[in-house]
């Protein structure tokens, strides 16, 4: 049974609420689960999934009409789904929810529902004392979870995030690692891709296990002082039919034009001027922090957003700089302790530390690192007050 409603709660503009995904994405209750998405040039949108023999319950439009929803009863967590996207040429696409928590396994692509209030954190006294480490070294072990140990020598052959608690956590600990920045968790259709091509931007990989493993994981990183850095990729995502590629059946999340559009990567890169992008990302960005407690986000591919492709001959990209310091200055706002590292060539990264006070702000400190382990280690040397950041 479905039940079609009106929504009581009405969002503000997308610059105005800049955390939509609180209101986005499937969110269940004891008697089913609210879907919403939106997609403003869609002329009809439909539920399906395995709560309802994948039979498609229409979806209404609601608020200002850019926005589609409806509640379906029995719909619980654990369950998959898809949306059918009917465009205005009377096609239809099925696409996995861009604001889905949860995704099954490559190359199937329905989403997951998750309720992600069932497990509790146990590191309370992490959070209150973690730092950015800028009067003490800071370690960091860089990995790619999937490719740190593996149980065999199948390509597709992986440890869970819980089976892993005891695999990696000892050998941090044993060399002095303080930090790890682990390669993008959030869902990817190839594996060669490492995760920096992606499809679920609120879901971590199903390769190693569910989003309650992967929060076991990270709080068992914090029981052992060791904190968590993930890879994130505000650039650029798949072109898969089933991604953000022309959602509603237009350049919603990509540059109109193609030619701002393509990347060298054959992937789209988002167009960084629009709300609705910022949103979208800015969201993202918030959920690893506030729901799974990641400890900071290393930005990849920045050269591309100060330089329209990356290249210094194509001119800043205003639109894509202004975003980027604005989603830094609100997830370090409000965090105490949290990283925001931006890398902005290969080899190259930029750490900044910054405490925010009303009504301005000032930057604690600033570092430039050379190549990643002879330019860090002669930079610091010269100045043994600052911290160290090694990576392997």
């Amino acid at each position: 049974m479905i039940i079609n409603q009106k929504s009581n709660y009405c969002p503000l503009s997308f610059r105005q609420l800049i955390f939509y995904v609180a209101f986005l994405g499937a969110h269940p209750d004891k008697d089913g689960t609210t879907f919403r998405t939106f997609a403003p040039a869609a002329s009809r949108i439909t539920v399906i999934g395995e709560f309802n023999d994948w039979q498609e319950w229409e979806l209404n439009k609601t608020y200002d009409g850019n926005f589609w929803e409806c509640y379906a009863r029995g719909a619980k967590p654990g369950m998959m789904y898809k949306y059918r996207i009917y465009r205005q040429d009377g096609s239809c696409v099925e696409h996995c929810d861009p604001y889905g928590f949860g995704m099954e396994l490559r190359p199937a692509f329905a989403s997951i529902i998750r309720d992600l209030s069932h497990y509790k954190f146990k590191d309370s006294k992490w959070m209150q004392k973690r730092s950015v480490c800028k009067d003490k070294p800071l370690n960091i072990y860089e990995l790619h979870f999937g490719s740190f140990k593996k149980p065999s020598k199948k390509a597709d052959d992986w440890y869970t995030y819980v089976e892993m608690i005891d695999i990696l956590i000892p050998y941090l600990k044993e060399n002095d690692y303080n930090y790890i920045e682990i390669m993008p968790l959030s869902e990817h259709p190839c594996d060669e891709s490492w995760g920096y091509q992606n499809t679920g931007f609120f879901s971590p990989t199903a390769r190693y296990g569910t989003a309650e493993e992967l929060m076991k994981f990270i709080d068992a990183c914090h029981k052992n002082d060791i904190g968590v850095i993930m890879d994130f990729v505000p650039v650029h995502f798949v072109r898969d039919d089933f991604s953000l590629s022309y959602f509603d059946g237009t350049p919603l999340y990509e540059y109109e034009k193609a030619v701002d559009a393509d990347s060298q990567w054959g992937t789209a890169n988002f167009n960084l001027w629009r709300e609705e992008v910022r949103s979208f990302l800015m969201s993202a960005a918030s959920f690893w922090i506030d729901k799974y407690h990641v400890d900071g986000l290393r930005m990849d591919a920045i050269s591309n957003v100060i330089h329209w492709h990356g290249n210094k001959d194509l001119g800043e990209n205003e639109g894509a700089l202004h975003f980027i310091k604005r989603m830094n200055y609100n997830l370090v706002i409000f965090r105490e302790g949290f990283f925001s590292l931006q890398r902005k060539e290969m080899y190259r990264f930029v750490v900044t530390w910054i405490l925010y006070s009303s009504p301005g702000h000032r930057v604690l400190g600033e570092m430039m690192s050379g190549r990643v382990i002879n330019g860090l280690r002669s930079y610091y040397r010269k100045r043994e007050r600052m911290p160290c950041l090694l990576l392997k």
